[in-house]
């Protein structure tokens, strides 16, 4: 069911792939809240960012980035098999444990864009794809829960979103504004193709505007 979604070129990688394999097995029999296989949310988010042009790197840790916090799979054998530069994004996007955030959202906290390294941009933009899909698929969470999402993404993401990328910015803050209003989606896992088509709509007004 995953594959239904159109497949771009960068998808098709050997590393990619590799990558794609390691997720299947790791997430093998997990299930989101909404019985959506755990898969099809990085893989939602890697085929968001291949859309958008993001390098194998990215699009590695995109697919590779629930697998460190939700299965067996270590860092050192993502490290080992994809690199160190995939496995330090894997390692921004898992929380540590205890209650903690992740470190990419503690960091979107406290730092300033112009202190943004090239490896914390690419984290960034899995971070920002991964609350895309989540806030898009949010409806099978509780209202509690689904509300402490778009307020934390409102405080944390959007403004990180506009320092780097004003259209996914766009994105987040309707979607955000949709679940705060009581307008959410269940789990659909053809839906990236309509947030991309908004981002790329508000990509040509700005175009447009300049």
């Amino acid at each position: 069911m995953i594959m239904k979604e159109p497949i771009s070129p960068l998808l098709e990688s050997k590393t990619f792939r590799r990558a794609f394999h390691l997720a299947s097995e790791a997430h093998r029999g997990q299930v989101r809240v909404s019985g959506a296989p755990a898969l099809s949310h990085p893989f939602a988010v890697a085929a968001m960012l291949a859309r958008r042009g993001a390098d194998s790197d990215t699009l590695s840790a995109a697919i590779l980035h629930d697998v460190v916090e939700d299965t067996p799979v270590c860092v050192g054998e993502i490290r080992h098999d994809f690199g160190w530069r995939v496995a330090e994004v894997v390692m921004l996007m898992s929380k540590p444990g205890g209650g903690a955030e992740a470190p990419v959202m503690q960091i979107l906290e406290d730092e300033r864009p112009d202190k943004y390294s090239t490896l914390l941009l690419q984290a960034i933009y899995v971070k920002l794809y991964d609350r895309i899909h989540n806030l898009d698929t949010v409806g099978s969470l509780s209202i509690e829960r689904q509300r402490r999402m778009a307020d934390e993404t409102i405080r944390v993401l959007y403004p990180a979103a506009l320092a780097v990328d004003p259209a996914l910015a766009h994105v987040l803050h309707n979607l955000s504004s949709k679940v705060l209003s009581g307008i959410c989606a269940a789990e659909n896992v053809r839906t990236p193709a309509r947030f991309l088509l908004e981002a790329d709509n508000a990509d040509a007004r700005m175009s447009r505007a300049a």
